[in-house]
């Protein structure tokens, strides 16, 4: 799955539905998914980000990953000289924005 993918994975798996929005500027893309959801508590968007963390705690394999998700969809953005900036909606809602140039550097 593709950086881009697994946060949109997200926001329709824990925010039961995704919103896009698309914009350019200053040769700059930016893509911005909100959801409708709960949202990451205050003070766990760092766990949430960490490898092998998950923020649904029970253990069952059913309802999350392995908890690297988000770690490799923030790693694969940067490595592209993207940056990811997330935020909490009030009253409900949580938004992850993806700003990368608009020509990608080749990896190796």
């Amino acid at each position: 799955m593709t950086a881009i993918g697994n946060l949109i994975d997200n926001a329709v798996k824990h925010g039961a539905s995704a919103h896009l929005a698309l914009s350019s500027l200053d040769s700059r893309a930016r893509i911005v998914i909100r959801d409708e959801g709960p949202g990451i508590p205050f003070g766990k968007i760092d766990i949430a980000f960490a490898p092998f963390r998950r923020l649904e705690e029970s253990r069952n394999r059913n309802t999350g990953g392995d908890g690297l998700g988000l770690t490799i969809a923030r790693d694969a953005i940067l490595a592209h000289g993207g940056r990811i900036t997330t935020q909490q909606l009030v009253p409900a809602g949580f938004e992850v924005t993806v700003t990368l140039p608009s020509s990608l550097p080749a990896l190796d």
